[in-house]
């Protein structure tokens, strides 16, 4: 019987990569249908507003999560991008959502705070927690 020798590098690596890949958490969870607007109809947005009004009292985002299981978590985080208040980006609200059992939708909403939207481009970006997912940035503006 021929006896193998494995280089202690080799290993080594091996090990590694075995760490990493039970620490990386993926998923084959993914969001479609990103919309915006400014009232939900049932838990949907009924289109997608690239332009809401100052007045309006809420932004809503809504979207359909495909092959998600129970448990996955997404982070929602509302931007102001530029425009009348100046031209830094600026973080406005956050929020992390955890998908139910039978779910395969979600909503969030950003309600007004001063007695009109100041008016400029915004984004609300949805992410997956996972470490395949990318961001889907989704922006409209308030005039």
């Amino acid at each position: 019987m021929k006896k193998v020798i494995i280089p202690v590098a080799v290993l080594s690596t091996m090990a590694a990569l075995l760490l990493v890949a039970i620490g990386c958490n993926v998923s084959t969870a993914s969001l479609s249908n990103v919309r915006v607007c400014e009232q939900i109809d049932g838990e949907q947005c009924p289109s997608d507003m690239s332009t809401i009004g100052k007045e309006s009292p809420s932004f809503y985002v809504s979207a359909d999560i495909d092959s998600a299981p129970t448990g996955t978590k997404i982070k929602i985080d509302w931007r102001y991008l530029s425009g009348e208040i100046g031209n830094e980006p600026q973080d406005i609200d956050s929020v992390s959502l955890t998908t139910e059992e039978g779910s395969n939708n979600l909503q969030s909403s950003l309600q007004r705070s001063a007695e009109i939207w100041p008016r400029g481009e915004y984004e609300v970006v949805l992410k997956i927690e996972t470490d395949n997912a990318e961001p889907v940035h989704k922006p409209f503006s308030v005039k």
